[in-house]
């Protein structure tokens, strides 16, 4: 008599992949620089290195894009968070959870959080989306500290030096080009 017996090898393993340098950044080319602060009207892209041992090509990665510590699902596995998708104020991370299509690797949180901030053309602290409190700043720091916006002299809560901008320079209530009394004066 004769026995047989077929002892198969052991077929291949697969090796989870990694990923690497993960960060948000505001631009894409390149790896784009990790980022603390981004303008609301700025994208926001999810930057990383994958890396697998097998040389498997990415499939599946998971991206999940929190604001504070909110999973925000709408923008799962987006690697682009749109600027309509956030508001001033809103603090954003992400995660990378990488696959090869067969394992997943383990998740990394990016090493940034972003803050996302208004625009403040004239550096007084304030943004320029805050009207209410920006309404009569300057680039020299000065604000309408009664918050009269009051041009006139006989103005008995006179700051020391009343300096004003945006489109009412002088800060009497009329838009520039209407205002023909001091219509690019600045200070008064």
């Amino acid at each position: 008599t004769t026995s047989s017996i077929t002892v198969p090898e052991p077929g291949p393993t697969n090796s989870a992949p990694t990923a690497s340098n993960v960060h948000i950044s505001n631009q894409l080319t390149g790896t784009g620089s990790a980022i603390t602060t981004a303008y609301y009207d700025e994208n926001l892209y999810a930057i990383y290195d994958y890396n697998d041992p097998d040389g498997d090509a990415e499939s599946g990665t998971q991206i999940r894009w929190l604001q504070g510590s909110t999973t925000i699902t709408q923008h799962n596995d987006l690697t682009t968070l749109a600027q309509s998708a956030t508001s001033i104020g809103e603090f954003w991370t992400m995660t990378v959870t990488p696959s090869d299509g067969t394992d997943y690797g383990s998740k990394i949180t990016s090493t940034n959080t972003v803050e996302i901030i208004d625009y403040d053309a004239d550096g007084d602290g304030y943004g320029d989306a805050s009207a209410s409190m920006d309404a009569c700043s300057s680039p020299s720091g000065y604000t309408d500290d009664d918050e009269d916006c009051d041009d006139s002299r006989s103005d008995v809560h006179a700051d020391a030096t009343e300096i004003c901008d945006g489109i009412d320079n002088d800060c009497d209530g009329d838009i520039d080009d209407e205002d023909s009394s001091l219509e690019g004066t600045s200070t008064w």
